[in-house]
């Protein structure tokens, strides 16, 4: 086991909390581990967009740190402990009932006035570590589910006493507030909404032919080809067995399109191996992990994503931001994201025979399918992107740590910005 904390700076340094200039107020963020899900690479895109809010006379700005409980990437670490003090726990079983001491000890040396508990499989041992505390708040987040199996007896018994031990419970979706209240019980009254964000500028449409051609030649995909992407971590929640069904079904009609998956994952040589079974390898590439999404979606002509469930997808709404209209199953809170005739296709889960008529229809029709995607960006810009989210996020954590207004824990609905 291994234990590790980085920082710019030791805990306290410079924490300075005059009323009338800026209040500091410090979250600590545990998450099971840090590798390349939506989830965690939107704590880090949140981290690094954090932004003074409050009102007349008071400021406040959160101060960050992160509990890992189990493994991270080397890549992902290096940006984690640059913008955050960081812990790696380094616990081997993902059942650990001892796992709460070593987050109290994290939360003495921290001293938080939040801590956010970033996966329900964290959040029985983030309510035992915060305990009774009167400095320290809790709340609970549900960024979605990595498969399709209900959660059983025990583990909704668990969700919910540590709901009740929480000031505040927060989903990205209001089909996944739903599912808490009325699958998992838990009080409405202390459940709010906050979907997820992307950076706009980051992910964008191209400025021009060009930039996309340039993507696309390095990836000897021919200038004039329709190409799909998809975005997604290999795991069977994702479905891309179902995606790669029906590319085979469209290819026999479409023979100059072209599909990339972009993502890794356990399922990944198996992914490959069907690809070859299916007669489909010539049009379809399996690329990985990559550090270039925002470019390769720029190059696609369209968005396409399999599920069998998604809260808030990180992989749709960047989608969208770059301009593309998207393909989607009808799961989970897709519907939220994803408007017929407006944005993009939505189709049933596991139906590979609709989900490839919904990709030709895209295909075949050019002027629909740019409009979608401007309509895409635009919904992205008004409603997801990443400042604003931020904003809610620091305005909830103000309201639980604010002294005045510890019961209170719904952030309001159009938080402004510090000067």
């Amino acid at each position: 086991m291994t234990t590790t904390a980085s920082s710019t700076q030791s805990p306290r340094e410079g924490d300075t909390r005059s009323p009338s200039s800026l209040r500091r107020i410090r979250v600590l963020h545990v998450i099971p581990s840090l590798f390349g899900g939506g989830m965690e690479r939107f704590l880090l895109e949140v981290m690094r967009a954090s932004a003074p809010i409050g009102g007349a006379g008071e400021s406040c700005r959160v101060t960050h740190g992160v509990c890992i409980l189990r493994a991270a990437d080397d890549r992902l670490i290096s940006q984690c402990k640059s913008l955050a003090t960081t812990w790696v726990l380094g616990r081997r079983k993902t059942r650990d009932w001892s796992c709460w001491k070593q987050i109290r000890q994290v939360i003495r040396e921290f001293e938080p006035d939040v801590v956010e508990a970033l996966s329900t499989g964290v959040w029985v041992d983030a309510a035992r570590a915060v305990g009774h505390s009167r400095s320290t708040r809790l709340a609970l987040v549900f960024h979605g589910q990595i498969d399709t199996v209900p959660a059983g007896r025990l583990r909704r018994w668990l969700n919910r006493w540590a709901a009740r031990r929480a000031a505040a419970v927060i989903s990205v979706s209001r089909e996944a507030a739903d599912q808490m209240i009325k699958k998992w019980n838990l009080p409405a009254a202390k459940t709010n909404a906050i979907p997820n964000g992307v950076d706009i500028n980051r992910f964008r449409p191209a400025n021009d032919a060009d930039e996309r051609l340039r993507v696309r030649r390095k990836l000897d995909i021919p200038d004039d080809s329709k190409l799909a992407i998809c975005v997604a971590n290999l795991m069977p929640v994702k479905a891309i067995d179902v995606l790669l069904d029906a590319w085979r079904q469209l290819a026999a009609q479409q023979r100059d399109a072209r599909l990339l998956v972009i993502g890794d994952g356990p399922l990944q040589d198996d992914l490959q191996q069907l690809a070859q079974n299916l007669h489909c390898r010539e049009s379809v590439s399996l690329l990985g992990h990559r550090d270039d999404v925002p470019a390769l979606l720029r190059a696609a002509d369209l968005f396409v994503l399999s599920s069998r469930y998604e809260a808030c997808s990180i992989a749709i709404l960047e989608a969208m931001a770059s301009g593309l209209a998207a393909v989607v199953t009808d799961v989970g809170g897709n519907a939220e994201l994803v408007q017929p005739d407006h944005t993009g296709w939505l189709v049933p889960p596991d139906r590979a025979d609709l989900l490839a008529g919904a990709i030709a229809a895209a295909m075949d029709d050019d002027a629909v399918r740019a409009q979608f995607g401007r309509n895409a960006r635009t919904v992205v810009m008004e409603r997801y992107n990443l400042e604003t989210c931020a904003r809610q996020y620091s305005t909830l954590f103000h309201s639980l740590s604010s002294p005045q207004n510890k019961r209170s824990a719904k952030p309001p609905e159009d938080p402004e910005c510090a000067a």
